[in-house]
């Protein structure tokens, strides 16, 4: 007779690590999500899960995002004051983008292609029309005879 072995009992949370504190510090220090799980030890996808799970993770998460942008947007104000080109560029699309982003303007002027399937069957129409008359044009000839051929 086999013996079952009892289920193994889960941790409780107090014996769990609580990672989020560690890594929203790694997350303000390196700026990635992976950067700061991997130094925390912790796959990838659980501080996104635990973004949706916590509501108190996920505003922590979005204030530190919003700081760390505000450095961003300082930096990078910095360096266009001090001459850096591209840095304007993206101050200027970032403040003005009805005037400085990438905007295309498409207009169709042509006629409007069907599939090729609409083009094979016309075209097919079209030869079939043309086999008609041609047969309707031989009937109306008169046939030629072997000697008549020979001229």
């Amino acid at each position: 007779m086999s013996v079952i072995a009892p289920a193994k009992p889960k941790p409780s949370k107090k014996g769990r690590r609580d990672w989020k504190p560690q890594w929203l510090a790694a997350y303000q220090a390196h700026g990635t999500a992976k950067a700061a799980s991997e130094i925390v030890g912790i796959n990838e996808c659980t501080p996104y899960e635990a973004r949706h799970r916590h509501p108190e993770f996920a505003k922590a998460w979005d204030a530190l995002e919003n700081e760390t942008t505000k450095l961003l947007e300082e930096t990078l104000y910095q360096q266009a004051l001090n001459g850096d080109t591209t840095a304007a560029i993206f101050m200027l699309k970032a403040r003005r983008p009805s005037k400085y982003r990438e905007s295309f303007k498409v207009e169709h002027g042509g006629k409007v292609n069907v599939g090729p399937e609409e083009d094979v069957n016309a075209a097919i129409a079209e030869y079939g029309a043309e086999v008609d008359r041609l047969t309707a044009r031989l009937a109306e000839l008169e046939p030629v005879s072997a000697g008549s051929a020979s001229r």
